[in-house]
């Protein structure tokens, strides 16, 4: 699975379905949605679910930390299709500077 192919299958099955990104003049709203993913993750680590754990509501709903990540993976590459951002090109590129950066890059942890 590549990114670039797994963005335009996103755009294709949000598009079927009535979830897609609509470009430049939703941004705050899509980044928001995006925050919303990682905070549902979070509920499920309060709730004591396992990092790796992937369970079925009763309506055999996929639920759990990985489900909620990839729901904001699927808003993020949507997005990013929607307005032709590269972002293989990016991670690329980040990974690249990343890979330069000093140990903790002056930051305690």
């Amino acid at each position: 699975m590549d990114i670039t192919s797994t963005m335009k299958e996103v755009r294709r099955i949000n598009g079927e379905h009535g979830f897609q990104s609509t470009g430049r003049g939703l941004f705050c709203e899509k980044m928001l949605l995006v925050v919303s993913e990682i905070s549902e993750a979070l509920e499920e680590f309060r709730k004591g679910r396992g990092l790796a754990e992937i369970y079925f509501s009763d309506e055999l709903k996929p639920e759990g930390i990985p489900i909620e990540i990839a729901d904001a993976v699927i808003r993020i590459f949507d997005f990013c299709e929607a307005n032709n951002i590269d972002l293989e090109d990016a991670l690329a590129i980040k990974m690249s500077y990343n890979e330069r950066r000093p140990f903790k890059h002056g930051k305690e942890m």
